[in-house]
């Protein structure tokens, strides 16, 4: 715990220095978004901070988790990489059928932001809801044969 601690804070520092100088950020970027909000006192700087993380994480590990994914299950579906490989056309659509089969994201957490219903169910504002990203992406409700990649 004690190095984490140490990481996150040399982390702040880090990032409260590239941030200082980074006010000339080009608008409508991402930073310069988040740093508005942060001058605003929209969020914290704790708050800014940990979205930078999330940010860092999202577009790093996720993505080196989705293309080892892919790669796998592209070697164990030889017809579909043979697919891929004669019409490159069909990237596109391969990436989003590959996000859909083996996602790096299984579960993902969201905060009700007001009570309502859902199928039968009271959810109150506040209250973590869970989405379970591979069960619904294998729904064979929306899909004839979800264990399939196409």
């Amino acid at each position: 715990m004690l190095r984490a601690n140490r990481a996150v804070a040399e982390y702040s520092q880090l990032v409260e220095g590239l941030t200082g100088e980074a006010g000339g950020s080009p608008q409508g970027t991402v930073l310069a978004g988040m740093l508005a909000a942060r001058e605003s006192g929209q969020v914290s700087q704790t708050e800014f901070v940990a979205n930078l993380l999330a940010l860092l994480d999202a577009g790093t590990q996720t993505t080196a988790d989705f293309i080892t994914n892919s790669v796998l299950v592209l070697l164990s579906h030889p017809d579909q990489l043979k697919l891929l490989r004669e019409d490159p056309q069909l990237l596109g659509y391969a990436v989003q059928e590959l996000l859909r089969f083996e996602s790096p994201v299984q579960i993902v957490g969201r905060w009700a932001t007001e009570s309502f219903a859902l199928q039968g169910k009271w959810i109150e504002q506040g209250q973590v809801v869970y989405l379970v990203l591979g069960s619904a992406n294998r729904d064979p409700s929306w899909m004839s044969d979800p264990n399939r990649l196409d």
